[in-house]
């Protein structure tokens, strides 16, 4: 045996019979030199960066599924002082989270539009349930941080949406559809309360009053090709009966004047006695 390896025997059995001593004299000298041994790693973690990123991804290759085991079991058993501690951090750290997270998304673009599109794949239903039962408590809330945005915005969102209609056309097209066909109802309720100031329910009982008929001519719906549409004075907007296509051209040619009307009639009175 040369003498390099009576040394390491010597040295190996002195630790194994004073392993005690020895981790209490260690505990002892990090605790007296905290300020000594940080600069010092500090020193050579600066030295030493790729070489330490080297061996840390190798040892990791190594030891994958023992890491994750230790980390499993680490954090089952640690869970509420890693809370503690990881709440407290960030209160600590504020601005350095926000300048790290700056930094990464310019960095890492594409690694973050990638990880979020997973993760939001692999979470989508806890993901909208969670969504649905925030909105549910802060309706108010959001109503009217979004009201604000749109009149803070009004110019960016409308540039957005012009940008998305011509970049996606057949997308676009598609929702509209899709839309419509989901609120049909709603969408014809709105348009009637803004253009007469009446609802469907209110134009189906105007409808049952006149026996589904035309007030003017009495044709019945059925015998139509299109469905009856509302009259209303364009004056007063006061909605005054339901009529087919043609005796609301009529009237409106007329431009609701009753001497014109009344003319025509004694026009037509006096010629048919004339070919009588």
């Amino acid at each position: 045996m040369s003498s390099e390896e009576k040394i390491k025997e010597v040295n190996k059995r002195y630790r194994e019979n004073n392993r005690e001593k020895l981790k209490e004299s260690s505990r002892l000298y990090r605790l007296n030199n905290k300020e000594k041994i940080a600069k010092e790693k500090k020193q050579y973690r600066a030295a030493n960066k790729e070489k330490i990123k080297d061996y840390k991804k190798e040892y990791y290759a190594k030891n994958k599924e023992y890491i994750n085991e230790e980390s499993k079991i680490y954090r089952e058993n640690n869970k509420e002082e890693i809370k503690k501690y990881s709440k407290q951090w960030r209160e600590n750290n504020g601005e350095k989270i926000v300048e790290i997270r700056k930094k990464y998304k310019d960095n890492y673009p594409e690694r973050i539009k990638e990880s979020s599109k997973c993760s939001y794949v692999k979470n989508i239903v806890r993901i909208k349930k969670y969504n649905k039962e925030h909105y549910e408590v802060n309706k108010e809330h959001y109503r009217e941080y979004n009201k604000q945005y749109v009149i803070e915005n009004k110019g960016k969102i409308s540039e957005q949406r012009k940008e998305f209609r011509i970049n996606y056309p057949e997308k676009v097209k598609q929702q509209s559809k899709i839309s419509y066909q989901k609120n049909k109802e709603k969408n014809r309720n709105t348009k009637l309360k803004s253009k007469y100031g009446i609802d469907l329910d209110e134009r189906n009982l105007i409808l049952e009053k006149q026996n589904h008929r035309c007030a003017i001519c009495n044709k019945h719906e059925s015998e139509l090709k299109r469905p009856l549409f509302i009259d209303h004075c364009h004056e007063t907007g006061k909605v005054r009966g339901l009529l087919c296509h043609k005796c609301n051209i009529m009237l409106g040619k007329a431009k609701d004047n009753l001497d014109m009307l009344s003319v025509a009639i004694e026009y037509l009175k006096t010629h048919n006695e004339a070919v009588l």
